[in-house]
């Protein structure tokens, strides 16, 4: 656990390219208001940024753990026997790794064939078989180098943290601009509770930042980088928090590991591989929160008060 006293993300990792939380804590200290971005010994977001890094440290180390260590391949013999001699007619090979299903493609019963392991493949002793039908053998080994609790924590953590410092950066920017002003549109629909919200520019909180002469933090926050962000993590955040479970896929042969693509489709498909995609949101979560921060030290170097608005 790192010293309480390192109050910004920076202090954390200090390539961190989001390192403007001091400039702007002493933005806000002539008005007396630091701490609508932090405490006397933390800032919130930094913790949330810090558990993102955890979950990603995570999902790191058993990704290149996996790499190293991938599932041995297993070699399977089909022996099918026939008539009252006992005698092998046939002899095949698969080969599995990881857990995979083979599907022999005889007709006969279940009773007039059996799978043995080849005798010379090491590590067999650690493979299980199931058959779910009478026509299909179910090969399991668990590659026992890495625990993929830690990789499903890490997913866990990453995302849902990442929800919270979204959620986090909303309310700093609600405090510093409007004080407060729940309620910007006429139906009441409180249009910049969520963090969505400032990420459409048909929302009543854009269209208020843009009347009143913030436009630059309005061009921000619904441009390209945000949105996208927000797009390509939204669906996989909104099911660890709500539903608590997502499904990954660690490819049986390669042991590289994948997100579904839509987490909420009926069927799954496993193209989004892990580890690029998530350090790939890290980097771009930083660039747009260092973005944010410097644009709010601008505004409020215009305009000269606190809330901006």
């Amino acid at each position: 656990m790192p010293p309480i006293s390192m109050k910004y993300f920076q202090d954390h990792v200090t390539s961190s390219v989001f390192n403007n939380q001091a400039d702007l804590a002493r933005a806000l200290e002539p008005f007396g208001q630091r701490t609508l971005i932090e405490s006397s010994d933390i800032s919130p977001l930094t913790v949330r940024l810090f558990n993102i890094k955890s979950g990603l440290d995570r999902i790191s180390d058993c990704v290149q753990k996996l790499a190293i260590q991938p599932f041995p391949q297993v070699f399977i013999q089909q022996r099918l026997y026939n008539g009252p001699t006992n005698r092998p007619e046939l002899y095949g090979t698969v080969a599995p790794s990881g857990s995979m299903e083979y599907v022999h493609s005889y007709l006969t019963p279940r009773n007039d064939w059996t799978i043995e392991p080849s005798p010379a493949v090491a590590g067999m002793n650690d493979c299980r078989f199931e058959y779910p039908d009478a026509h299909t053998v179910r090969v399991i080994r668990e590659n026992t180098k890495v625990h993929t609790f830690n990789l499903h924590s890490g997913v866990y953590d990453f995302f849902t943290n990442l929800d919270s410092a979204f959620d986090r950066i909303r309310l700093e920017l609600n405090s510093i601009y409007f004080d407060g002003k729940k309620e910007l549109d006429a139906s009441k629909s409180k249009g910049n509770r969520y963090w969505a919200y400032f990420l459409n520019p048909n929302n009543a909180v854009v269209k208020y930042l843009l009347s009143n002469g913030c436009t630059a933090l309005a061009s921000i926050l619904t441009g390209t980088l945000a949105t996208t962000l927000d797009q390509h993590t939204g669906k996989y955040r909104n099911r660890l928090i709500h539903d608590g479970d997502l499904e990954i896929h660690i490819d049986p042969l390669s042991s590289v590991v994948y997100l579904p693509d839509d987490p909420l489709a009926t069927t799954l498909t496993f193209g989004t591989e892990l580890s690029p995609f998530v350090t790939k949101v890290f980097s771009d979560v930083q660039v747009l929160f260092r973005d944010i921060y410097a644009q709010i030290i601008v505004d409020i170097n215009t305009k000269k008060k606190i809330p901006i608005i």
